[in-house]
């Protein structure tokens, strides 16, 4: 186990042509996350290997990776662009896939959901309420990495929100929330984030770094932090803990109250 993560980092190194997906340089974070499964396969097989010690080698990167979160004026480009492009599309697939796109991030950005939750949310997990001031609003019965909870998008989302139900709802009312224009799964929608992406110029961060489909989640969670909701209430609804919100997404956001006295 030791060896692995020197092996692991020159594997590709030598290939001409790399296997789909892989890259020649794996992250810390991927190293990381291989070493924990080489790990759980191993206590799985514990009962093969009888009374030997555990395996206690791990590996820790030297600097904690935290994807990019989109700035607000990088996020309203993309959104323009999203728009555009469901203007221009060429046949009727088209412009249902980009529609799909559209939605998706937006539901994204203002609920702060993992891809992998949204991709599994059914019509029916969406549930309409009025808030403590008067708005209409939905709540989400998410089944997440954490369990089951329920998540609340951001107001500025209902509208469309509205209009997206009503048609999901008459289309398959016990189906997914979100389904590719022949009706499947989605498995992933990178490759049309990517274009949208490339086409509004924002593909990477000010540091260089490529926006996904995650980045989504993160700008949700740096500007409800920037707005001034409570880091607990941001943890829970994005199914994670008070720690990981503090640790990855506290430096990036200062909240707005903060901001104005610091400029005082």
């Amino acid at each position: 186990m030791r060896e692995f993560i020197p092996w692991r980092r020159d594997y590709y190194a030598s290939f001409d042509k790399l296997p789909k997906n892989a890259k020649r340089h794996p992250t810390d974070k991927t190293l990381q996350w291989d070493m924990m499964l080489g790990k759980a396969i191993v206590k799985w097989a514990a009962d093969l290997r009888g009374n030997k010690p555990p395996i206690t080698v791990s590996f820790t990167p030297k600097k904690k990776r935290v994807r990019p979160a989109f700035e607000q004026w990088e996020f309203r480009r993309l959104w323009r662009t999203l728009c555009e492009r469901i203007k221009t599309a060429r046949d009727k697939r088209t412009r249902k896939s980009r529609e799909l796109l559209r939605i998706y991030v937006l539901v994204l950005a203002n609920s702060g959901f993992r891809p992998g939750e949204a991709n599994n949310l059914k019509v029916r997990d969406v549930h309409p309420f009025k808030d403590e001031k008067g708005r209409s609003n939905y709540r989400f019965v998410v089944r997440g990495k954490t369990g089951e909870r329920d998540a609340i998008a951001r107001s500025v989302a209902v509208k469309r929100l509205d209009k997206f139900l009503t048609k999901r709802r008459a289309e398959a009312p016990a189906g997914l929330l979100f389904v590719m224009p022949d009706g499947s799964k989605i498995t992933s929608l990178i490759d049309q984030l990517n274009a949208a992406l490339k086409k509004a110029g924002i593909e990477r961060s000010s540091f260089g770094e490529k926006y996904s489909i995650y980045s989504l989640r993160h700008f949700y969670a740096v500007n409800a932090l920037r707005n001034g909701v409570g880091v607990f209430e941001v943890a829970r609804n994005m199914g994670t803990s008070v720690e990981i919100i503090q640790e990855y997404y506290g430096k990036q956001a200062t909240a707005a109250v903060f901001a104005t006295r610091l400029g005082d």
